[in-house]
């Protein structure tokens, strides 16, 4: 006799060990598929996993925006040192005191201004500092930028 044997397709029962004596076929009665608290639990797990990922995506935008603002403020204090190294050690807006950008025609986002101190750290050079300022949610931001001016 063959200890397994191959199963009859018209058994009804199962021939493994295990399972010898069941029937997999759908009894009335008997209870199929999921429960109504299986399907809340789910729907629950989804939910809290869903609104996880949303907060982080939510956090993602808000530091990518945020960012920005401090690359653009950045490269406009940059092109504000540049503009002035290139204006030269004598001219007005080089002068000693602190100064605005009139009208600031890059963004009304934005203000940049300036502060130049003479003879520091030694005689004949100047200290430029471009100041950046921003609101980001309520809350000033600013980017400051420092560079020498040398008399030629």
């Amino acid at each position: 006799m063959n200890p397994f044997p191959l199963p009859n397709r018209f058994s009804t029962g199962s021939h493994h060990p295990r399972y010898a004596g069941t029937d997999r076929r759908m009894k009335p009665g008997c209870p199929s598929g999921f429960s109504v608290l299986e399907v809340l639990v789910a729907i629950f797990v989804f939910l809290v996993s869903l609104m996880g990922l949303i907060s982080v995506t939510v956090g993602v935008i808000h530091g990518n925006a945020f960012s920005m603002q401090i690359t653009t403020a950045t490269n406009l204090a940059q092109d504000e040192i540049e503009n002035l190294k290139r204006k030269g050690y004598a001219h007005a807006d080089l002068t000693a005191g602190a100064h605005s950008d009139p009208g600031n025609p890059i963004s009304t986002m934005y203000t940049r201004t300036w502060s130049v101190v003479d003879n520091t750290p030694v005689a004949d050079i100047k200290t430029l500092t471009v100041t950046i300022t921003w609101d980001w949610r309520g809350v000033a931001r600013n980017v400051q930028m420092v560079t020498f001016v040398a008399k030629r």
